[in-house]
């Protein structure tokens, strides 16, 4: 497929969503924002026009480049709010397409980065530790004199950070962290992202920290 080579057929949103970024198909309507939107619609990778029941829908396919990325956010800006609007991704209609915007705002960002891992990856500490199960506040007082120990914590590298403010692994779950996270970006609707690799999950060296607070990293 060659770059904003429109085509004047209709096409299944369906099946071009397969291998794109994503579809968006939207009707003609008498909003103010009505042209805008035709014309960011006509500047993307693939459009099409094509009339159901003798009105006009307009049909468009994003790639994942810049260009066509920020074309798909003000599209579904102008489109806010209004019916007769449909996403498909990954060959599946989007029922609540308000949910993908975020994750398209966040791929817009690591897209322009030089290396997409330093925006989209978090360093973490051990998230299977019942420090990290815990909830509310706990208060602990030492009495001992004897000398505070070093406090070795596991670090792990989580490979998505819009997803992990909505994260937590449920303990003893008998799923791979890989696949409760890959579980978990379904159901927020970021699995999609072309960056979203629940695999680069990993161990990273522990680090050590002191009593005076100072830190150490385990090589």
């Amino acid at each position: 497929m060659q770059s904003n080579k429109n085509i004047t057929t209709a096409f299944s949103p369906e099946k071009h969503s397969l291998n794109n970024l994503l579809v968006i198909t939207f009707a003609k309507n008498r909003t103010h924002t009505y042209p805008l939107a035709v014309s960011i619609a006509r500047g993307a990778f693939k459009y099409a026009e094509t009339e159901i029941d003798k009105q006009t829908i307009h049909m468009a396919v994003f790639s994942a480049t810049k260009k066509d990325v920020n074309r798909a956010l003000a599209l579904t800006g102008y489109l806010f709010g209004h019916r007769d609007v449909g996403i498909f991704i990954k060959g599946r209609f989007i029922a609540d397409r308000h949910k993908i915007i975020p994750t398209l705002k966040c791929y817009a960002n690591a897209i322009k980065c030089a290396d997409y891992k330093a925006h989209c990856q978090l360093v973490i500490d051990d998230p299977f530790s019942e420090k990290y199960h815990s909830s509310g506040l706990s208060l602990q007082i030492t009495l001992s004199k004897e000398k505070q120990k070093p406090q070795i914590i596991q670090r792990y590298l989580f490979p998505c950070k819009y997803l992990h403010l909505y994260f937590k692994f449920q303990k003893d779950h008998p799923s791979l962290p890989e696949n409760q996270i890959q579980a978990a970006g379904i159901e927020r609707s970021c699995d999609w992202c072309p960056n979203f690799q629940p695999s680069a999950f990993q161990k990273l060296p522990s680090k050590i920290v002191f009593p005076n607070g100072n830190v150490l990293i385990e090589n």
